[in-house]
């Protein structure tokens, strides 16, 4: 049980109530093969995004890591078998690394803890912070992405697109028109600065959403908000945050692309994890003040939907997150640090 009473599941997970009769061994397989069923049909007809993590985290979240695990099984080879039939080529191969990596990245998030010791000496549980459970799914999915990104050159990816963007069709022109002044090679390589430098953060993104929606289907709203709540990262992880400040300084001075590339993604996946930890500080500041809790669904709609404004709620949720490293701002003194979630 957790400290306010609601049920982990068998890796320490916050488990949600199941159906009928409880969460009994049947009713995991029965949740664990149609999650994987779906799973499997969307992976192996091509939907390489969050839709098929979403009912393998329902899963999860449903019935515990045992079911999340025949799910994953059910769904790798329902896929392979659609694969086998489809025919696999080269360039699918790469596109179905980058799932390999997302389904890695959602098993690092859901595993909460580890056993170590023995039934003689006694079983002791190290429990793993989300941060780090975050930063370690965020190097999955990026190496996924890195392969996609890798094939995507090694096939004339770039000089394909570097045709669509010099013109002669309707993307081509609609740049022309949004960028003026930028011929096709310009564009092509802002677009590559973009894509290399934003590749972790993209890649989490999608996993982390995809995660969401799975939680969201299975009744976990409250987990969701309980974990936001209680997010919070350790006083040291702001050393990593200015490492890279300091590593994108010299990259962009020296123009060394590989140290530019390594510093803008730890940059921006640092700063989603002070964006969380932010956000954290503000649900915890509503629980105690009515006003404000009666304002955040109309702040947050406005953040997220308004241009330009939502990358100034973004730039303040993670201000919010880095001071509280200092400044505990429920009783609005200093604080010597955070503490992890």
């Amino acid at each position: 049980m957790t400290p306010d009473g609601n049920p982990r599941n068998d890796r320490g997970l916050l488990k949600l109530p199941g159906g009928p009769g409880g969460s009994s061994g049947e009713n995991d397989l029965k949740t664990a093969l149609i999650s994987g069923v779906i799973s499997g049909l969307l992976l192996g007809l091509g939907m390489i995004n969050m839709l098929f993590i979403v009912p393998l985290q329902f899963a999860a979240a449903r019935q515990g890591m045992k079911s999340f695990g025949y799910a994953l099984l059910t769904s790798a080879v329902l896929a392979g078998i659609i694969l086998l039939i489809r025919g696999l080529e080269q360039p699918q191969l790469s596109v179905y690394l980058s799932a390999a990596g997302m389904l890695t990245g959602l098993l690092l998030l859901n595993f909460r803890r580890i056993s170590t010791g023995s039934e003689d000496t006694g079983r002791r549980y190290v429990i793993l912070p989300l941060w780090l459970r975050i930063m370690a799914a965020s190097v999955a999915t990026s190496g996924g992405m890195a392969a996609v990104l890798f094939q995507f050159s090694n096939g004339g990816g770039w000089e394909q697109l570097l045709q669509l963007l010099s013109g002669g069709s309707s993307q081509g022109d609609l740049l022309n028109q949004l960028m003026p002044g930028m011929n096709g090679e310009q564009l092509l390589e802002l677009s590559k600065q973009v894509i290399y430098r934003s590749l972790g953060l993209s890649s989490l993104l999608v996993l982390l959403i995809g995660a969401s929606l799975g939680l969201l289907l299975a009744g976990g709203s409250w987990k969701l908000l309980f974990m936001l709540r209680r997010f919070s990262m350790p006083q040291q992880f702001v050393w990593l945050f200015i490492m890279s400040l300091g590593g994108l300084m010299i990259a962009e001075r020296l123009v060394v692309l590989p140290l530019a590339y390594i510093s803008w993604n730890l940059f921006l996946i640092s700063g989603l994890l002070y964006v969380l930890q932010g956000l954290g500080v503000i649900l915890r500041l509503s629980q105690t003040r009515p006003l404000l809790r009666a304002m955040l669904p109309g702040l947050f709609i406005l953040g997220v939907l308004l241009p330009g404004l939502n990358v100034v709620f973004l730039g303040m949720l993670a201000l919010f997150g880095i001071s509280s490293i200092w400044i505990h701002y429920s009783s609005g003194t200093a604080s010597g640090g955070s503490a992890e979630s």
